[in-house]
């Protein structure tokens, strides 16, 4: 499957123009696939949550406390690629 992506050029006779590349659909959800797989998504972002329902409990607004724990979440998964990369090179 491939997908065509349009921009927001002026349209010509009615039909928006195409831009000059398509992607790969399949390509890119198999490289989401990878991603997924390679990291504990999991265990990472049930850390952080239970560090969001404190926060929120304390009286912080949602969006905020899920913005933190969106962010502990890439940074567990950032610190846990190092660590890995640590174990391979020792």
């Amino acid at each position: 499957r491939c997908v065509r992506v349009f921009n927001s050029a002026p349209e010509e006779e009615g039909k928006p123009q195409p831009l000059a590349k398509t992607f790969d659909l399949d390509a890119v959800l198999n490289a989401v696939d990878k991603v997924a797989q390679r990291y504990d998504w999991l265990s990472a972002g049930l850390g952080a949550l239970a560090g969001t329902s404190y926060g929120v409990y304390r009286g912080q607004p949602v969006g905020q406390a899920l913005g933190i724990t969106l962010c502990a979440t890439v940074v567990a998964l950032a610190v846990d690629e190092m660590l890995k990369d640590g174990e391979e090179t020792n």
